[in-house]
């Protein structure tokens, strides 16, 4: 059997952390820091997910080790799914050793609570997820007196290292668990010192203790089924559930057509009604209260020895029969010879050969370095026994400690190699080198508008925004800086294969199909009239014509090779910026398009990140984004606390808020107020804004919200204004996902003057009062996710295509359009042609509660279809993708 270790990750601008791939022949182990970008770069890469059962992750709990996590689970899931579905489509079998149906996740203490706060929003059936939190425990030997590992399979046999920074090793107590391994008895490792979770306390609450053995469990492997209804009072029913009610002369279920409660006095209040029951894990109000754990875990993995060759001429001279003979001794038993005589193994087969190994050692700051070089397992011959590399993942500043660089050479001397994972030794490599040459591509054509991604093969340390740029290596020469595709063959022999560099990606040919796109677009743009775009200009609202638009994030569902997931930039000149959506790795996008002195520009100009719906994709990136922004505006930590105070305060609008609202519906607020039990990022400078969306003539309502203080607070208009920034939020629900929500922003302007307006589809079926909200945008971005023709799949996955969106931007009136959140099926350029913008919307028969309306019917509105298409500026969305709107 073979084995290797390869580098997907090393730290760059959009890949913030390192991630290895320890490869068998039958399975897959992912090792390191799963960051934001993990599951994109294995994409790009081309790194098979299939046979990838264990999450073995290194560093703290948190976005900074594991913020790619919840992605890649989820992706994993798929993949599962996927692979039992053909196996049994193929009549093969579903459950073999080969294609296990389960999850392990190793990590940090806070990885369980991590996992468990997204229950709101990530459901899955049929992978049970098992999470192992590595707490530190004594060292266990057997009757050798040999040092067991923490965990072991088939192939692998695993020391975990927690470690605590040395300044932190006298504090508090650590935080302790809070729930339960998932089904233990399926798929559990070989294990030795995994130990049961703390007992919950009597004093915990009905919630919490009904959440500790099965939160994670039923985000993953439930057995709930959408068709499965639970029979309730009519008065305990809650929007936007959907009522079935039995006719009394047929029994069959019809849908209940009366008024809800709260809104109208209810003909019998304790009338059996039924609706669809839940997910188990959204019953789950909340999670038992935690702090963030300092430990960080760093591991020592090895494979097991390998039995000696057999000596086929040994056993011929020794009279040895061929045949099945030949196989027993292989296998360890004696055999007889042709003489009668006992053969044993050690007469024939050499002496066993040791396997290899690996350490992965996670440092995030040099309060780490002293207590992991002290500790036993470097000098345990069972434990390194093999090894014949180290794994160094350094966080900024680390390399530059002495003790760390002797400690290495120390290691060197025993015939260990060093390679280094740090922003300090590891330039900002392109990782995604394809959406870059993309990139480069529209660049030819407009370099303003589409820029080259920021990166720089050469300069170490890396420079970014809130980094101190006079961090010194001094670690030594012959430390090899990790770089993906680095390969580490363990098996047969150990082997180093140091990663080729490849000619530089961006460099492209000017062939002839070039040559003609940039010819076109130069004839296009001096085709332009001057006198018609000062016009264009002029027509816009104030603000408008110098405010940016960056489409960040363009793609659907999950990362692929040249699209990202939603996230869209408005920059306001005076006002500020503002983020709808917040996709994971938007950050790393924000690196890529801005350099570093501009990417600190925008983060300290950042006033409102705005969260359509909970599905994983449009919000996965808002916690480390929240983070990189606190660590540049509020680095010395003298601003209090966010309270409903500052809605009270005064102040004029030159005194800026310090700080960063999140308008969404308030299940994410929960969500980060939960995650802050993981992470220190800086919820205590949010300003939590819930989003309630109004109904047909309503614009709905902003609360400010601390979830785990009861606080519920309506907005004035004037404190969204000093606050925010913006003189109005107004929202309405959509045909999507439970939550959905489209949005309108309005930010201030002199009285009697146009505002610049700014409505967001976020997901959704093409939406009547949507389009009444947004009457008279200047800008709409909206989604688009599948070409003309595929509206019967756009309704059943209630989406919108090409021409639907161009439709409500008809019907809105507005002046540019910006297409985006296009299904990863369209790699390169989504199809557009043949949508004319004039169609019916919400054709469909969706069941929906009242209010969220299911179209503005087929007639042609205004009658200005054709003068609308005239006028109007649409902007097809790239990754990337860079303007004004006075620039269309």
């Amino acid at each position: 059997m073979s084995s290797s270790v390869s580098v997907i990750t090393a730290p760059t601008a959009d890949t913030p952390g390192a991630l290895l791939c320890l490869r068998f022949d039958n399975a897959r182990y992912l090792v390191g820091r799963v960051g934001e970008g993990s599951q994109r770069a294995c994409v790009e890469q081309s790194v098979g997910l299939k046979k990838v059962r264990d999450l073995i992750l290194t560093g703290r709990a948190g976005t900074e080790g594991a913020g790619g996590v919840l992605g890649m689970m989820l992706t994993l899931a798929d993949v599962v799914r996927t692979s039992r579905e053909d196996m049994i489509a193929n009549a093969k079998g579903a459950d073999t050793e080969e294609n296990p149906t389960f999850l392990r996740l190793y990590g940090a203490p806070g990885m369980m609570q991590m996992v468990a706060t997204a229950r709101a929003f990530i459901f899955r059936k049929g992978l049970p997820v098992h999470v192992y939190e590595m707490e530190g425990e004594e060292v266990v030997r057997n009757e050798k007196g040999e040092w067991l590992p923490t965990w072991a399979d088939d192939n692998v046999r695993v020391w975990a290292m927690p470690i605590e920074p040395e300044t932190e090793q006298t504090s508090g107590p650590s935080r302790k668990r809070s729930f339960d391994e998932v089904d233990p008895e399926v798929a559990a490792p070989r294990k030795r010192t995994i130990s049961p979770p703390d007992t919950p306390a009597a004093s915990a609450t009905p919630d919490f203790a009904a959440s500790e053995p099965s939160v994670v469990a039923d985000m993953f492997s439930s057995t709930w089924r959408l068709d499965s209804l639970q029979e309730v009072p009519l008065r305990t029913v809650q929007r936007p559930a959907v009522i079935w009610v039995r006719d009394p002369t047929t029994r069959d279920l019809v849908k209940y057509t009366g008024p809800y409660p709260g809104e109208a006095p209810l003909p019998e209040p304790d009338m059996k009604v039924y609706i669809r029951r839940p997910w188990p894990a959204a019953l789950i109000n909340a999670l038992p209260p935690t702090t963030p754990s300092p430990k960080a875990l760093s591991y020592i993995i090895g494979t097991y020895p390998r039995r000696g060759k057999f000596d086929r001429d040994a056993a011929v001279r020794l009279g040895v029969q061929r045949g099945p003979d030949f196989g027993h001794l292989t296998n360890g038993q004696s055999v007889l010879n042709k003489d009668g005589k006992t053969i044993t193994p050690d007469m024939v087969v050499g002496p066993d050969r040791q396997g290899g190994g690996i350490a992965v050692i996670d440092l995030p700051t040099p309060d780490y370095v002293a207590p992991t070089l002290r500790r036993a397992e470097w000098n345990a011959p069972e434990v390194m026994r093999g090894v014949g590399a180290v794994v160094w993942i350094l966080g900024p500043g680390v390399a530059a400690v002495p003790a760390l660089a002797s400690f290495m050479a120390d290691l060197e001397k025993r015939g260990l190699h060093n390679i280094v994972a740090s922003p300090d030794t590891c330039p900002n490599r392109l990782s995604m080198v394809r959406a870059a040459q993309q990139a480069t591509r529209l660049a030819l054509l407009d370099p303003v508008t589409y820029p080259v991604p920021h990166f720089d093969n050469t300069v170490v340390p890396q420079a970014g925004a809130g980094l101190a740029q006079d961090r010194v290596s001094v670690l030594p020469e012959t430390a090899i800086p990790a770089v993906p595709g680095t390969e580490i063959m363990l098996e047969p022999r150990f082997e180093l294969r140091h990663f080729t560099e490849q000619p530089d990606p961006l460099a492209l040919d000017n062939t002839p199909d070039t040559l003609e796109a940039i010819r076109l677009a130069r004839e296009a743009r001096e085709a332009i009239s001057p006198t018609e775009h000062k016009a264009w200009r002029a027509s816009l609202p104030p603000l408008a014509a110098d405010t940016t638009v960056v489409t960040l994030g363009t793609g659907s569902a999950l990362p692929s090779r040249y699209r990202n997931v939603s996230a869209t930039l408005i920059r306001v000149p005076g006002w500020g910026s503002y983020l709808l959506d917040c996709g994971e790795n938007t950050l790393g996008q924000l690196r890529r398009v801005f350099p570093p002195a501009e990417l600190e520009e925008v983060l300290r100009d950042l006033r409102g990140i705005w969260v359509s719906h909970l599905h994983a994709d449009h919000h996965l990136g808002t916690v480390a984004v929240i983070r990189a922004w606190r660590a540049l505006v509020h680095g010395s930590g003298t601003t209090p606390r966010v309270s409903s105070a500052v809605l009270d305060s005064k102040g004029g609008e030159e005194a800026r808020s310090p700080y960063l609202a999140v308008m969404a519906d308030v299940r994410f607020m929960h969500y980060l107020s939960e995650f802050a039990g993981v992470e220190d990022f800086g919820f205590e400078y949010v300003l939590p804004l819930a989003v309630r969306p109004g109904r047909v003539d309503q614009s709905g309502e902003v609360r400010f919200m601390l979830p785990a203080q009861g606080v519920s607070i309506p907005v004035p208009a004037d404190a969204l204004r000093r606050l925010v920034g913006l003189a109005n939020v107004q929202a309405c629900p959509v045909i999507h996902c439970h939550g959905a929500m489209a949005v309108v922003l309005s930010w201030p302007t002199a009285e009697g003057t146009e505002p610049l307006k700014v409505a967001y589809s976020g997901d959704c079926r093409p939406s009547r009062p949507f389009a009444a909200l947004g009457k008279g945008a200047t800008l709409l971005v909206h989604e688009a996710t599948f070409e003309e023709g595929l509206e019967g799949e756009a309704r059943a996955k209630k989406h919108s295509t090409v021409g639907e969106a161009l439709e409500v931007g008809r019907r809105i009136g507005a002046r540019a359009v910006v297409l985006t959140h296009f299904s990863q099926r369209y790699q390169k350029v989504p199809v557009v042609e043949g949508a004319k913008g004039v169609c019916e919307i919400g054709s469909g028969r969706e069941v929906v509660p009242p209010g969220i309306a299911d179209g503005v019917g087929g007639e042609n509105g205004d009658g200005e279809g054709h003068e609308w298409r005239e006028r109007v500026k649409v902007a097809v969305a790239f990754d990337y993708m860079r303007f004004r709107l006075g620039d269309m």
